[in-house]
């Protein structure tokens, strides 16, 4: 099953901040090394599309919105990262755009 999230090329770049954590992670149990697998392929995922966007983006692409897709496993696991990091975001516009992209993908996975 395939979730397909389209999202402004800003938050893209706020997402993929969010989400460097990951790399810091240390998985010690067999659990938390399969999850910290699919959050590595979120992250990297991530990473690259970003990548792709900056060297792309123009003044007219800033407000085109851009498809992402994920497995249904890797679009649950990028809902629960996201909640875990909102709590450490003061700035309140990121604040917003990550919990704009947990409702959309709540929306999708129900």
């Amino acid at each position: 099953m395939q979730i397909d999230l389209k999202l402004l090329p800003e938050t893209f770049a706020i997402i993929a901040a969010t989400l460097q954590p990951v790399y810091s992670t240390k998985p010690i149990t067999r659990r938390e090394k399969s999850m910290f697998s699919i959050a590595l392929d979120i992250t990297n995922k991530m990473d690259s599309k970003t990548g792709f966007l900056k060297k792309q983006s123009t003044l007219f692409d800033s407000k085109k919105k851009l498809k992402i897709t994920f497995k249904h496993h890797e679009a649950d696991m990028l809902e629960i990262i996201l909640l875990d990091q909102i709590k450490y975001v003061e700035d309140k516009y990121i604040r917003l755009q990550i919990q704009n992209t947990i409702d959309l993908i709540n929306q999708k996975l129900a």
